[in-house]
Protein backbone atom coordinates (compact mmCIF):
# COMPACT_ATOMS: atom_id res chain seq x y z
CA UNK A 1 0.00 0.00 0.00
CA UNK A 2 1.35 3.41 -1.01
CA UNK A 3 1.04 6.41 1.32
CA UNK A 4 -1.87 8.73 0.65
CA UNK A 5 -0.54 11.92 -1.04
CA UNK A 6 -2.44 13.99 1.55
CA UNK A 7 -0.20 12.49 4.22
CA UNK A 8 2.75 14.51 2.91
CA UNK A 9 0.68 17.71 3.03
CA UNK A 10 -0.48 16.97 6.57
CA UNK A 11 3.15 16.76 7.73
CA UNK A 12 3.37 20.55 7.31
CA UNK A 13 1.14 20.84 10.37
CA UNK A 14 3.12 18.49 12.62
CA UNK A 15 4.10 20.27 15.84
CA UNK A 16 7.38 18.34 16.04
CA UNK A 17 8.45 19.63 12.62
CA UNK A 18 7.75 23.21 13.68
CA UNK A 19 9.66 22.78 16.95
CA UNK A 20 12.78 21.74 15.03
CA UNK A 21 12.21 24.46 12.42
CA UNK A 22 11.97 27.14 15.12
CA UNK A 23 15.07 25.79 16.88
CA UNK A 24 16.90 26.01 13.57
CA UNK A 25 15.76 29.61 13.08
CA UNK A 26 16.89 30.49 16.61
CA UNK A 27 20.33 29.02 15.90
CA UNK A 28 20.54 31.03 12.67
CA UNK A 29 19.41 34.18 14.50
CA UNK A 30 21.99 33.67 17.24
CA UNK A 31 24.75 33.16 14.68
CA UNK A 32 23.74 36.22 12.67
CA UNK A 33 23.31 38.31 15.79
CA UNK A 34 26.66 37.60 17.36
CA UNK A 35 28.97 36.43 14.62
CA UNK A 36 28.34 38.68 11.61
CA UNK A 37 27.88 42.28 10.56
CA UNK A 38 24.33 41.34 9.53
CA UNK A 39 23.23 42.06 13.12
CA UNK A 40 23.04 45.79 12.39
CA UNK A 41 20.65 45.40 9.45
CA UNK A 42 16.96 46.38 9.88
CA UNK A 43 15.85 42.93 8.73
CA UNK A 44 17.46 41.46 11.82
CA UNK A 45 14.87 43.20 14.00
CA UNK A 46 12.07 41.76 11.84
CA UNK A 47 13.62 38.30 12.16
CA UNK A 48 13.84 38.68 15.95
CA UNK A 49 10.26 39.95 16.20
CA UNK A 50 8.98 37.06 14.10
CA UNK A 51 10.83 34.50 16.23
CA UNK A 52 9.57 36.06 19.44
CA UNK A 53 5.93 36.16 18.30
CA UNK A 54 5.96 32.74 16.64
CA UNK A 55 7.62 30.87 19.50
CA UNK A 56 5.32 32.31 22.17
CA UNK A 57 2.21 31.82 20.01
CA UNK A 58 3.15 28.26 19.05
CA UNK A 59 3.76 27.31 22.69
CA UNK A 60 0.41 28.74 23.80
CA UNK A 61 -1.35 27.11 20.84
CA UNK A 62 0.15 23.72 21.64
CA UNK A 63 -0.93 23.94 25.28
CA UNK A 64 -4.43 25.15 24.33
CA UNK A 65 -4.95 22.35 21.79
CA UNK A 66 -3.74 19.71 24.23
CA UNK A 67 -6.07 21.06 26.92
CA UNK A 68 -9.06 21.27 24.59
CA UNK A 69 -8.51 17.74 23.27
CA UNK A 70 -8.36 16.44 26.83
CA UNK A 71 -11.27 18.58 28.03
CA UNK A 72 -13.69 17.90 25.19
CA UNK A 73 -12.72 14.26 24.52
CA UNK A 74 -14.46 14.26 21.13
CA UNK A 75 -13.56 11.04 19.30
CA UNK A 76 -12.10 11.03 15.81
CA UNK A 77 -14.09 9.94 12.76
CA UNK A 78 -11.59 7.10 12.27
CA UNK A 79 -10.51 3.97 14.08
CA UNK A 80 -6.83 3.99 15.02
CA UNK A 81 -4.79 0.90 14.22
CA UNK A 82 -3.23 -0.87 17.21
CA UNK A 83 0.17 0.64 17.99
CA UNK A 84 1.91 -2.72 18.17
CA UNK A 85 0.30 -4.24 15.06
CA UNK A 86 2.75 -5.72 12.57
CA UNK A 87 0.06 -6.30 9.95
CA UNK A 88 -2.83 -3.90 9.44
CA UNK A 89 -6.12 -5.76 9.37
CA UNK A 90 -9.73 -4.70 9.64
CA UNK A 91 -11.05 -1.23 9.04
CA UNK A 92 -8.54 0.77 11.06
CA UNK A 93 -7.07 3.95 9.56
CA UNK A 94 -3.28 3.91 9.27
CA UNK A 95 -3.19 7.72 9.61
CA UNK A 96 -5.53 7.91 12.61
CA UNK A 97 -3.82 9.19 15.77
CA UNK A 98 -4.70 7.73 19.16
CA UNK A 99 -5.72 11.05 20.75
CA UNK A 100 -9.01 12.94 20.51
CA UNK A 101 -10.22 14.98 17.56
CA UNK A 102 -11.23 18.48 18.64
CA UNK A 103 -9.63 20.85 17.67
CA UNK A 104 -7.22 20.04 14.86
CA UNK A 105 -3.71 20.59 16.20
CA UNK A 106 -2.28 20.59 12.67
CA UNK A 107 -4.61 23.41 11.58
CA UNK A 108 -3.89 25.35 14.77
CA UNK A 109 -0.12 25.07 14.40
CA UNK A 110 0.09 25.98 10.70
CA UNK A 111 -2.29 28.94 11.08
CA UNK A 112 -0.38 30.14 14.16
CA UNK A 113 2.85 30.13 12.17
CA UNK A 114 1.33 31.80 9.09
CA UNK A 115 -0.40 34.50 11.14
CA UNK A 116 2.88 35.25 12.96
CA UNK A 117 4.56 35.65 9.58
CA UNK A 118 1.81 37.93 8.27
CA UNK A 119 1.73 40.18 11.35
CA UNK A 120 5.48 40.74 11.48
CA UNK A 121 6.40 40.85 7.79
CA UNK A 122 3.26 42.70 6.65
CA UNK A 123 3.77 41.95 2.97
CA UNK A 124 1.05 40.93 0.55
CA UNK A 125 3.05 37.91 -0.65
CA UNK A 126 2.45 36.25 2.72
CA UNK A 127 -1.34 36.05 2.19
CA UNK A 128 -1.14 33.37 -0.56
CA UNK A 129 0.80 31.21 1.91
CA UNK A 130 -2.53 30.71 3.69
CA UNK A 131 -3.32 28.30 0.84
CA UNK A 132 -0.78 25.99 2.49
CA UNK A 133 -2.74 26.24 5.74
CA UNK A 134 -5.99 25.48 3.93
CA UNK A 135 -4.38 22.47 2.24
CA UNK A 136 -3.07 21.18 5.58
CA UNK A 137 -6.55 21.53 7.05
CA UNK A 138 -8.13 19.80 4.08
CA UNK A 139 -5.56 16.99 4.29
CA UNK A 140 -6.78 16.20 7.81
CA UNK A 141 -10.33 15.80 6.47
CA UNK A 142 -9.16 13.89 3.37
CA UNK A 143 -7.26 11.43 5.57
CA UNK A 144 -10.49 11.03 7.59
CA UNK A 145 -8.79 11.93 10.87
CA UNK A 146 -10.83 15.10 11.56
CA UNK A 147 -14.29 16.48 11.09
CA UNK A 148 -14.51 19.80 9.16
CA UNK A 149 -15.48 21.62 12.37
CA UNK A 150 -12.27 20.44 14.06
CA UNK A 151 -10.21 22.00 11.28
CA UNK A 152 -12.18 25.26 11.15
CA UNK A 153 -11.95 25.76 14.92
CA UNK A 154 -8.25 24.80 14.86
CA UNK A 155 -7.48 27.38 12.16
CA UNK A 156 -9.49 30.08 13.96
CA UNK A 157 -7.79 29.20 17.26
CA UNK A 158 -4.33 29.51 15.69
CA UNK A 159 -5.11 32.92 14.23
CA UNK A 160 -6.83 34.16 17.42
CA UNK A 161 -3.99 33.08 19.71
CA UNK A 162 -1.42 34.80 17.51
CA UNK A 163 -3.47 38.00 17.32
CA UNK A 164 -3.90 38.06 21.10
CA UNK A 165 -0.18 37.46 21.69
CA UNK A 166 0.59 40.17 19.10
CA UNK A 167 -1.67 42.64 20.92
CA UNK A 168 -0.13 41.70 24.26
CA UNK A 169 3.39 42.18 22.95
CA UNK A 170 2.79 45.38 20.97
CA UNK A 171 5.21 47.35 23.12
CA UNK A 172 7.87 44.65 22.79
CA UNK A 173 7.38 43.98 19.06
CA UNK A 174 7.27 46.87 16.65
CA UNK A 175 6.71 46.08 12.98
Amino acid sequence: MYPDPWYFVTLLGEAEIWVWFMIGLMVIYTFLRYKTSYAKKPRMKTFKNFLFLAVISLLIAYVMVTGLKFGTAIPRPCIACPQDAMIITGNCNLYCPHDDSFPSGHATIIFTFLTSLLLVIRKKWVIPLYVIGILVGYSRIALNVHYPGDVIVGAALGMAITLLVWRGLKTRIKA
